[in-house]
């Protein structure tokens, strides 16, 4: 193509344009497009396209021409205008010509075409944010434009409004200052002018504008709060009245015209009531009187437009309202206006400054809400139509007036506690009331009001998810709160009862209401009286079995849910059939959003009644197989499906039949993981380690038969490992199988899974002396008995723990993908704590403590480094805290600058910072118990060693971490590990809440109990840390500001009293070097060693002895001597003092208590 400045060169693009438009010969429109794609390649391309955009004449006014060159241009100029662009692709455009088009566009922001207009606006917008230094000048211009020419409304003001709209959400906050002191006030007048002569599409625009600005400006003042606000309020000031007079305005359905500017008037109104409601106060009350106007009078509106239809004496119709959009693409009808209203409503109830002009507008709110909350007719005829839409709809938290209507009743609540709840339920009562005499009188629509009425009721108990529970406190106070919930309990009681009479046990009036009340049951469950329970199941169960639209089944699940685990024995046991009979119906012909709220609703009902599950198995297994199977790639259906799988799994009389069908077919896909369909093989390794974990022998004597050697072959190193893909799914799911089955087989594990090993899985172990015969494994060997004393197993025994072992070491070696290889340590830990007669004697005992350490030091992800942590706890317990200590301490690692470092020295100063990342029951037990162990043997390292205390710098005024940064870095004191160890413990015993919690929950036989609780304590001590420039957590264990505590540890010379009988520390290190060469390691902390020891025979019969033990009280005699003798108390003190002055409190009563 030719130079861009002859007119051939114009007229022949243009002709290009035209074929590509208008040509109706594809091979001419396809060769018009090759020519403009290439065209790129040549200098002025893109000058030529700019001046097509913007004159008119050059095309004879074609706007469509105009509007395509300014749309090839716009992707110029985001691929090709500057090589530091993201989207940046070869060639740059020239400095000359970049130039050329920035003198060039401008001029078509004043082209009489609003089309034209808009697309050169557009190419402005992607200059300004392809370019590294945008456009210097460009919005002083564009101000100008319009300060210019405002009166007149040229073209020109228009296309600046429009190009400012586009740049308004990514002007520069430093600018921003600048830009709205020259701007708002040229944009006010455009937006205020409500003659025919403006347009209402530029108002909007500049309201658009306006809000992008407010909206930056709000992001601003989380930093610079108070140069925001000074900016802010006489800037803000005039819009004010601008803003509440649109809102108050009617609204009328035939002239929409005027709704983009109200939308946007909401929005506004909305941002500066969430962030600046302070310093605008005194215009808070005319925001409110503006709203309420608006909340009252649209009402009619949305009744009679969208919730009823002709045939029920409205005008809604599908459709009608529908379609709308405004000037930034969002949907525009009168259902999102109202929903934006009800944004600025909640963030007006969200002021606790206004809650007393607020009060006495509750019950009219409350009143109004419950009619906004009825289901349009659209939404009805949909969700009868569509069963999959109905569950979305009433999971997902829309867009929608009904919606809304929720959050906003959850804000009353949460605004106004027992106040709201009354006057809600006043207003429920009235329009109960209401519906039911339009039901006499012969009104069709009549069941959506008490429709929304039962939603909005379930709403409101909703916010008291223990039901309406005794308040705590005493005085007058107290007891009127008590019997204001003591009369709402009994209103909702008879309510209750109506719903039962009228929609559950009357004739069917409309699926949806029914659908409605089984979905009250489930919502008030917390206050049902006893007598309210049975029937109700029973309406449940019918509703089931029924030929019911499937809102009403759906309803009957949500019911079923939540009263399976609290009705009667013997009322549940009558009706278990039935139940069992409407789920398995259910099964079969749901849909997936339905179908994952049938599966949730099994489990309770199979926890709840055991014995009915088992009777129903025969009939309820393959269905739920084959809903398993088909939805086993969806994360959603296939976790619930084995919900259900797992909680039959949990019934005794279901285990043995489940796993004689399931296994089969699932070893036989594990076996073979090559050929297999994308997450079928990590869906069976789910699937098998719920059959595994309730650690019935037969069970897992089948499933390690018939799959160990194939898990091993599925981890790092084994033959079939490269079927995993990035993401290692494969690699845990088999790894945490492994873990299951060697914790619940025990020292039985090896003979149960040596029929499935080949010679694929049996693999060298790294770092382990060998020999050409398969006696390589012999130096670990040192004992020439098992634990009990017996034989040696046999051979094939001794290959599948070969292959155990080899793989641990390669998933610990520290070039290991860190997150493929996460569970590592927990199978390390099984290992050392459910096989000691082989993993705990030397020397694989202590490759497995070298390969966790060295693992340790290159890992910072949280579950490894927690698994890594709680392994090596059980190495310090069954090899002996002194052994396990000074193997540490002559182990040579480096650090990062290649410094040669201790193996102690890089694991305590993780142990004792990250001890929170061990999860589960017997994880958390077993690291109470190691670290105890370490500090009863007084070892010379624990004060040699120094790790952080507390922090230096919070007491300086530092805040956050930009200020810690900007100050040098965090300071700590750095104190003996002994000290901090000691700190660590007394942290645990003030944690006594998960403790119990943990000790007491039988539900589980393993450890993998998830996350912690979090205390309201914790929530108190710190802060969210999730931005850039966090607020440092005061209270966080360990960071407390105190006292020194390294004068205080230094002086007692660590010869601590705590067995009654004083050992030096030469005695001491003599004691575990000899420890440390004995080939079984024995358990040093006597007081629990005999314990530990009984659970090693029966750990397949019973619950892990761990599990058992009190740990509290081994934490509180081990301390509390620490307190009382003279040698030792000023080091529990010094202990203390780096925790929080709360949980210094806890520990000391917790300690006086015992």
């Amino acid at each position: 193509m030719a130079s861009a400045n002859g007119s051939e060169a114009i007229a022949s693009m243009v002709r290009c344009l035209r074929s590509c438009l208008y040509a109706v010969d594809g091979e001419e429109r396809k060769a018009a497009e090759r020519q403009l794609e290439g065209g790129v390649c040549h200098p002025g391309f893109s000058s030529t396209l700019a001046s097509i955009a913007t004159e008119g004449a050059l095309t004879n006014n074609d706007v469509g021409v105009r509007q395509l060159a300014a749309v090839i241009l716009k992707q110029v100029i985001k691929k090709h205008w500057s090589a530091e662009a993201l989207k940046f692709e070869d060639p740059e455009l020239p400095r000359g010509e970049r130039t050329n088009i920035q003198a060039i566009l401008p001029n078509g922001l004043s082209d009489a075409n609003s089309k034209v207009r808009t697309a050169v606006a557009m190419c402005i917008a992607a200059i300004s944010k392809a370019d590294p230094d945008g456009w210097p000048g460009l919005v002083e211009n564009l101000v100008g434009a319009i300060h210019s020419h405002r009166v007149s409304l040229t073209p020109l003001v228009h296309g600046a409004i429009c190009c400012l709209s586009l740049l308004s959400d990514d002007i520069d906050e430093h600018y921003l200052p600048q830009l709205a002191r020259s701007l708002l006030p040229e944009l006010l007048h455009v937006a205020a002018d409500s003659s025919p002569a403006t347009p209402e599409d530029l108002r909007a625009s500049a309201l658009s504008i306006f809000y992008d600005i407010i909206k930056s400006l709000a992001v601003m003042g989380a930093v610079y709060q108070r140069q925001v606000r000074d900016l802010l309020v006489p800037l803000v000031d005039p819009w004010l009245p601008l803003l509440c007079g649109v809102v108050t305005q009617p609204m009328s359905i035939q002239d929409t015209s005027g709704w983009a500017v109200r939308m946007l008037c909401l929005k506004s109104l909305t941002q500066l009531v969430s962030y600046f409601s302070k310093p605008l106060q005194q215009h808070v009350q005319h925001i409110m009187q503006a709203s309420w106007e608006m909340y009252t009078s649209s009402l009619g509106l949305y009744q009679m437009h969208l919730v009823l239809e002709p045939s029920e004496g409205g005008m809604a119709s599908e459709g009608d309202l529908h379609g709308k959009m405004d000037p930034e693409g969002n949907t525009l009808d009168l259902e999102s206006l109202l929903a934006q209203l009800f944004e600025l409503l909640m963030a007006l109830v969200g002021l606790p400054r206004y809650t007393k002009i607020i009060r006495p507008a509750l019950p009219e709110m409350s009143y109004l809400v419950v009619s906004y909350m009825q289901m349009t007719a659209g939404q009805a005829t949909e969700w009868l139509e569509n069963p999959a839409q109905y569950v979305a709809d009433e999971e997902d938290n829309t867009f929608t007036v009904r919606v809304s209507g929720e959050l906003l009743i959850e804000s009353l609540i949460q605004a106004f506690n027992l106040e709201a709840a009354r006057a809600l339920v006043d207003a429920v009562e009235r329009r109960t009331q209401e519906a039911a005499a339009s039901q006499a009188a012969g009104q069709a629509g009549w069941w959506k009001l008490r429709e929304a009425a039962l939603l909005a009721l379930g709403c409101c108990t909703a916010s008291f998810p223990e039901g309406l529970a005794d308040v705590r406190g005493g005085g007058g106070r107290g007891h009127r709160q008590r019997a204001t919930i003591a009369d709402l309990q009994s209103r909702l009681q008879r309510l209750m009862d109506e719903v039962l009479r009228t929609d559950l046990q009357g004739p069917l009036i409309n699926p949806l209401l029914v659908g409605r009340a089984m979905w009250l049951v489930a919502r008030l469950q917390p206050i049902l009286r006893p007598d309210h329970q049975g029937p109700l199941l029973a309406a449940a169960a019918a509703g089931l079995n029924s030929n019911l639209p499937s809102p009403v089944k759906i309803g009957a699940c949500r019911a079923l849910a939540s009263l399976a685990p609290r009705v009667p024995a013997e009322v549940l046991g009558s009706l278990a059939d039935s139940l069992y009979g409407g789920v398995l119906g259910l099964l079969a012909c749901s849909g997936e959003e339905a179908l994952n709220l049938v599966l949730e609703s099994m489990v309770p009902l199979i926890k709840a009644d055991p014995t009915a599950a088992a009777r129903a198995l025969p009939a309820l297994s393959t269905p739920l197989l084959q809903v398993w199977s088909r939805y086993v790639t969806d994360p959603l259906l296939a976790q619930s499906s084995l919900g259900v799988l797992g909680a039959l799994a949990r019934v005794p009389q279901c285990l043995g039949p489940l796993a004689q069908q399931v296994l089969p077919v699932v070893a036989k896909v594990v076996r073979q993981p090559r050929a297999q369909p994308d997450g079928l093989v990590e869906g069976c390794l789910d699937l098998l380690a719920k059959l595994v974990r309730p650690g019935k022998r037969e069970v897992v004597t089948a499933v390690a038969a018939s799959c160990c050697g194939s898990l091993i072959a599925l981890l790092p190193g084994g033959p079939a490992a490269d079927v995993d893909d990035d993401t290692g799914a494969l690699t845990h799911g088999a790894t945490e199988l492994l873990v299951e089955l060697v914790r619940a087989g025990g020292e039985d594990f090896l003979s149960w899974a040596a029929p499935s090993l080949t010679s694929a899985a049996i693999v060298s172990i790294p770092g382990a002396s060998s020999s050409s015969s398969s006696a390589s494994l012999s130096p670990m060997f040192t004992s020439p008995t098992g634990c009990h004393g017996g034989p040696l197993s046999a051979a094939s025994d001794s290959a599948v723990f070969a292959a155990l072992l080899g793989t641990t070491l390669r998933m610990l070696d520290p070039a290991a993908d860190e997150y493929r290889t996460c569970l590592a340590g927990d199978l390390a830990a099984a290992l050392v704590h459910s096989l000691p007669s082989r993993a705990a004697v030397q020397p694989v005992l202590g490759e497995l403590l070298e390969a966790c350490c060295r693992k340790l030091a290159a890992s910072n992800l949280s579950p490894l480094v927690g698994g890594l942590l709680a392994a090596l706890g059980h190495m310090a317990l069954i090899g002996g805290a002194g052994g396990w200590l000074e193997a540490l301490g002559t182990m040579q690692m480096s650090h990062d600058g290649g410094t040669p470092i201790s193996g102690l020295q890089t694991v305590l100063p993780v142990l004792l910072e990250r001890h929170s990342d061990v999860r589960g029951a017997l994880a958390t037990r077993v690291l109470c118990l190691a670290l105890l162990a370490m500090l009863q043997s007084r070892h010379p390292h624990l004060m040699a060693i120094t790790v952080r205390g507390k922090r230096h710098d919070l007491d300086t005024g530092v805040r956050t971490r930009r200020q810690a940064a900007a100050a040098g870095g965090e300071q700590w004191m750095m104190v003996p590990a002994a000290v901090k160890m000691a700190a660590v413990l007394a942290e645990l015993l003030a944690d006594q809440r998960w403790l119990v919690e943990e000790e007491v929950d039988e539900s589980e036989n393993d450890d993998d109990d998830g996350d912690d609780d979090i205390s309201s304590e914790d929530i108190d001590e710190g802060d969210d840390d999730s931005n850039g420039d966090e607020q440092l957590e005061e209270g966080d264990a360990m960071n407390d500001v105190g006292n020194d505590v390294t004068a205080a540890a230094s002086g007692l010379g660590f010869n601590l009293t705590i067995s009654g009988k004083r050992i030096n520390q030469l005695e001491q290190a003599s004691i575990d070097a000899h420890i440390n060469r004995s080939p079984m390691l024995p358990v040093l902390v006597s007081s629990y060693s005999n314990e530990y020891d009984c659970g090693l025979a029966t750990q397949s019969q019973q619950k892990d002895p761990l599990i058992l033990m009190d740990i509290r009280a081994h934490l509180v005699n081990a301390l509390r001597p620490l307190q009382h003798q003279p040698d030792s108390a000023a080091f529990l003190t010094a202990a203390l003092d780096l925790l929080p002055a709360k949980k210094q409190q806890q520990v000391l009563q917790l300690l006086a208590d015992a």
